[in-house]
């Protein structure tokens, strides 16, 4: 062997062995997407389109807002309605209000769908909260207004609107009923590491320790199983302990009462039989 063959080899036994790396968990990211993430995606989407139409179609319906107002205007009472000036500023303010509203429900869609579409675990409920507060403040694409097809209204108005409602039922029925979007998206959901804090625990539910002993849970190690025995057993020692000395006071306090309720009888026949025989 050369001198640079004994250098070479040892150079290469100073250095520490490499330790192979663990293997990625796998994300949302890199599983293969459902097709009914991408139904719901494109639902989403082509609800805050028709929204975004049904708004700007609202800027050529002047005549049609008018009516709507004065006729909403004619069921109040006398005190409460407004005049015609009132009543066309309304009119031209009306549409400009319903297309902001629009763009931001858009954008907010947007945002969900780009959640939906990463494998977000939240998104699910994201895109039911969103269709909620759509329905109960009126936004184009509510629940309320799938049926507004069926009002005395422009076609360039009542269709847009409907569907747009229609398309976002049929994206939240996805997103709540077809299997295989939850288990998508509970690829994603954050699992704690060993190690990290522990899970906060509720007011009812038993303490980690005798939940683990009682239901049989072992540790990666004996001596961690043998401490969570003995963790175990002493919180039952103490639980049983607490119980005793409750159990203990009650007595004392049951005996010190009948005690002092006997103590107060004999006194009383004590001074009765004193009167009768004074009496005498």
């Amino acid at each position: 062997m050369t001198e640079k063959d004994s250098e070479r080899a040892r150079v290469s036994l100073d250095k520490p062995a490499a330790t192979p790396s663990a293997p990625a968990a796998p994300t949302a990211a890199t599983l293969e997407r459902p097709r009914e993430v991408t139904w719901a995606a494109a639902a989403l989407l082509l609800s805050g389109v028709l929204a975004l139409g049904a708004s700007l179609a609202l800027y050529g319906l002047h005549s049609f807002i008018i009516h709507q107002l004065r006729t909403a205007n004619a069921k109040l009472k006398a005190s409460d309605r407004r005049t015609d000036t009132q009543l066309l500023a309304s009119a031209h303010q009306q549409p400009t209000a319903v297309l902001i509203q629009s763009v931001i429900f858009f954008v907010v869609l947007v945002v969900v769908v780009r959640a939906l579409w990463r494998g977000r675990y939240w998104s699910r409920w994201a895109v039911i909260g969103v269709w909620i507060l759509a329905s109960f403040t009126g936004i184009f694409g509510g629940i309320f207004q799938i049926v507004y097809v069926f009002e005395d209204a422009p076609i360039a108005l009542k269709v847009p609107v409907s569907l747009a409602s229609l398309s976002f039922v049929v994206a939240v029925a996805l997103v709540a009923f077809a299997k295989p979007i939850p288990a998508y998206l509970n690829q994603s959901r954050p699992v704690r590491q060993p190690g990290s804090a522990p899970a906060r625990r509720g007011m009812f539910a038993q303490r980690d320790a005798v939940r683990s002993a009682r239901q049989g849970l072992s540790t990666t190690s004996p001596v961690g199983s043998r401490k969570v025995r003995e963790t175990a057993a002493r919180t039952e020692d103490l639980f049983r302990g607490d119980a005793n000395t409750e159990r203990a006071r009650a007595k004392q306090r049951m005996t010190t009462e009948t005690m002092q309720r006997g103590a107060a009888e004999a006194r009383a026949r004590g001074r009765g039989s004193k009167s009768r025989r004074s009496g005498t």
